[in-house]
């Protein structure tokens, strides 16, 4: 890796150390730990949205699995949950529907699909985060803006592929979509950084911080 003076972190601003993976160029902060794609990589809103519409309305059995998974693990424990944001909710919105049918008063935002900004002007006891966070093109202002929408002890789950130790052939580089990944640095820069704690995380898949 070479240190690339020019290109600065998304998340913290550093300088960061450039490498090729997949065809991509690829850049690690020194300082938060993000691994991030070249810039010249970020796609326009119009490629975004042609790519989100060839997603499936019909997930699969694995899918389904994964967002089950994630209900248990990261969610069911938390207490004093009511209102919950399903942030980033693609055009199924499967995560807020099973919530909801749950007994949990949600609401849902996603850019594309549902952009009603009136979610965005009231706080939550929770907001979720599933395979989101790696299409953030400049998740400093995303991490500052969706804090503001946590209440005070309230919670931040996330689920997104986690930097693995190996990143030559990482499948989760190839989606053009996909800009940011966050490794265990990120996540604790991520904690540090916006007055959050660290009540669950699996180093695999999934984090939950608590607002302080």
């Amino acid at each position: 890796m070479n240190l690339n003076l020019s290109t600065k972190c998304p998340l913290c601003g550093f300088p960061s150390l450039t490498c090729n993976n997949n065809g991509f160029e690829l850049h690690k902060c020194q300082n938060c730990g993000l691994v991030f794609k070249n810039y010249i990589y970020f796609q326009n809103a119009n490629q975004e949205k042609e790519r989100y519409d060839k997603h499936s309305t019909n997930p699969d059995a694995g899918y389904l699995k994964s967002i089950n998974d994630f209900i248990a693990l990261a969610i069911i424990p938390l207490q004093n949950v009511i209102t919950v944001l399903d942030y980033g909710c693609g055009r199924i919105g499967y995560l807020g529907t099973r919530l909801a049918d749950a007994g949990y008063r949600v609401s849902m935002y996603d850019l594309y699909y549902h952009s009603d900004k009136l979610a965005l002007e009231k706080q939550y006891d929770l907001v979720t985060l599933v395979e989101v966070v790696e299409h953030f093109q400049n998740p400093e202002i995303e991490f500052t803006n969706l804090c503001q929408l946590i209440k005070k002890n309230g919670y931040l789950a996330i689920k997104t592929q986690f930097v693995p130790k190996e990143l030559n052939n990482w499948w989760y580089i190839r989606d053009i979509t996909h800009y940011c990944f966050f490794s265990d640095q990120s996540l604790l820069y991520i904690a540090a950084k916006y007055g959050l704690d660290i009540i669950y995380n699996d180093h695999i898949q999934t984090i939950v911080y608590q607002k302080k």
